[in-house]
């Protein structure tokens, strides 16, 4: 059996292939791939906005933690496209994002 993670990174490719099929794959790559796969590469831990802002756009200006939230949600949104029934990336309210194991 699977686990979550390594299902949602399976979907890596159909996620960015689903989100915009006519864009180049390095445009629609970037942020996604990048976003997952900070999650699942420490599935089960809270990964904070700050932490996320840092590993994804190489920025800590917290002015920025709308693009967390935003980009998160864009993520979410091709994972179910690409046919996840039920991603399980949970909000930690307050804190961050966390994958579940």
């Amino acid at each position: 059996m699977q686990t979550t993670s390594c299902r949602l990174v399976g979907h890596v490719d159909a996620v960015t292939s689903a989100a915009a099929p006519t864009a180049p794959k390095t445009a629609t790559l970037g942020e996604s791939h990048h976003l997952l796969a900070a999650l699942a590469s420490r599935p089960g831990r809270v990964l904070q906005r700050e932490t996320l802002l840092r590993e994804v756009w190489q920025t800590d200006w917290e002015g920025n933690l709308r693009l967390v939230e935003a980009h998160m949600s864009n993520l979410r949104r091709k994972l179910l496209a690409a046919g996840l029934s039920s991603p399980e990336i949970r909000t930690v309210r307050g804190v961050g994002y966390r994958l579940v194991a």
